[in-house]
């Protein structure tokens, strides 16, 4: 190494790896150690540490370093406000903080005076003050970031369903830059409102409480996502009427009761969609009152006339439903009690173009799915990197070796990076062997709760995890991801 060129070194070779393997790289010798927190870090653009949880001194030991982030990604969860603050600068365009478990609703404020060229931002944060001092800050943040594109906010409750109130009054702080948004929870009522202004020129509308320069033109939005308390035909219906050029749309509701028939979706609501031509990405889920996710109202009539409509959709997810030859990256399955093994050998087998584009298959809650039909994924499924088999009872320590033996034998294979096994009763201890070195070599995630395996004292969990540090273990039973419950985790063992 001390023969190559510096500049060939730094740019050509360092420059070119993510901090993991400039992380291990620099363990090698002093030379390169030397060159990576000289050279590497310093210039590093973007980092990526979503898969661990730093505490603030690790984090000041990883960033003090970097000193030209633009983008950053960050588990959040041992992390306080001031650990954060010291990092946020002008020249960040991209933030994504998860499970802010710790940080305050001031922080939205920081990031609006710290980051004023901010182009993305995705933040989950935990519902533990007044919703009067989450507007103020929200506020704060959305005035200060003109050049929003970008915006993701979820707010969870600890132990308790958080105010949907929280963004009632997001839409007179909008920047008119904003061409993605999701927000999480929020009111059908308040739904239709924002999805009313933001589909036209607002200076026909009611003049807002706060009037600022970017309500005197329309919104573009292309990327919608809502988790709301209920879907309804009215709700699709206004969506396509106002939002004609939406490219994605991800509509999850969470009822606490049965849902009224006339506030069910129906195949008229699905139909309205059909007049989106431009839309490559839809997700209608429900969940809490139905875990299968089944709108009882739609049927295979309604998936013809959506299919008809949208030629151009890549990513299903109708919580029950899915039919089409589409090229298809994220499929779910779940709760479709008719799918079995051979379903999935016609989907991944017969050369067509799913198999080479699926990422993401949920087959959560499906009787008819056993070994036979894991191993056809780990045959077929090239490009798979998030594999759900929740609760499919048939499934045993068959398909854990069949999935720890997937090697990449073609260009586009891809290693599996996030696992649910959560309630495969079917398991036994013994298949934990198959989590240990080499295999599973890019997992990062593993869901194991309600099974066997399941057991913080287990002696093997605890091997696995000592040589494998940056791999998670959800006990818990929590979705894949642990999008659902992460403020409840330890680090490590979730």
């Amino acid at each position: 190494m001390e023969t190559v060129p510096s500049a060939v070194l730094n740019k050509e070779i360092l420059g070119r790896l993510d901090i993991e393997a400039l992380c291990s790289l620099a363990c090698v010798n002093r030379a390169l150690r030397f060159s990576v927190e000289s050279q590497a870090l310093p210039s590093l653009s973007s980092l990526h540490l979503s898969t661990i949880s730093p505490d603030g001194q690790t984090l000041i030991h990883i960033l003090g370093r970097c000193k030209a982030l633009c983008s950053l990604t960050l588990n959040c969860l041992r992390l306080q406000d001031h650990s954060l603050c010291a990092f946020l600068t002008p020249r960040i365009r991209e933030l994504n903080l998860w499970c802010c478990s710790s940080l305050s609703y001031q922080i939205l404020a920081s990031i609006g005076h710290n980051c004023p060229n901010l182009r993305v931002l995705m933040l989950e944060l935990a519902d533990k003050e007044s919703p009067h001092l989450f507007e103020n800050n929200l506020a704060i943040m959305l005035t200060s970031c003109l050049q929003l594109e970008s915006l993701s906010l979820k707010i969870r409750g600890f132990g308790v369903e958080v105010d949907a109130c929280a963004f009632q009054s997001i839409i007179f702080f909008l920047p008119i830059t904003i061409k993605s948004l999701k927000l999480q929870p929020v009111l059908e009522r308040d739904a239709f409102f924002l999805i009313r202004r933001v589909g036209r020129n607002l200076m026909e509308t009611v003049q807002p409480p706060i009037l600022t320069s970017s309500y005197y033109s329309s919104f573009n939005l292309r990327s919608l996502s809502l988790v709301l308390d209920v879907i309804t035909d009215e709700l699709l219906i206004t969506i396509t009427a106002s939002l004609p050029f939406l490219v994605e749309l991800d509509l999850e509701d969470r009822p606490n009761t049965e849902p009224l028939a006339r506030l069910d979706l129906t195949n008229s609501g699905l139909q309205s969609l059909g007049s989106c031509h431009h839309l490559t990405g839809l997700s209608l889920t429900r969940c809490r009152y139905n875990h299968q996710g089944t709108f009882k109202r739609v049927n295979d009539m309604g998936m013809f006339l959506l299919s008809e409509g949208c030629k151009g959709l890549e990513s299903v997810r109708l919580g029950g439903f899915s039919k089409g030859n589409l090229p298809i990256m994220n499929l779910c399955l779940r709760g479709c009690k008719r799918v079995t093994d051979k379903g999935i050998s016609h989907l991944l087998c017969v050369g067509g173009t799913i198999s080479q584009s699926l990422t993401t298959l949920d087959l959560g809650y499906l009787p008819g799915i056993s070994d036979d039909g894991i191993l056809t994924i780990a045959a077929a499924g090239i490009g798979i990197i998030d594999l759900c088999v929740r609760s499919c009872f048939y499934v045993t320590d068959a398909s854990v070796e069949a999935l720890a033996r997937k090697q990449p034998g073609q260009e586009k294979s891809k290693q599996l990076r996030r696992l649910d096994l959560c309630n495969c009763i079917g398991l036994s201890v013994d298949s934990l062997r198959w989590v240990k070195r080499p295999s599973f070599r890019g997992l990062h995630w593993l869901g194991i709760g309600q099974t066997r395996l399941a057991s913080k004292g287990n002696p093997v969990i605890t091997e696995i995890h000592n040589e494998r540090p940056w791999l998670t273990f959800c006990l818990d039973g929590c979705e894949i991801g642990c999008h659902d419950g992460w403020q409840f985790h330890e680090s490590g063992f979730i």
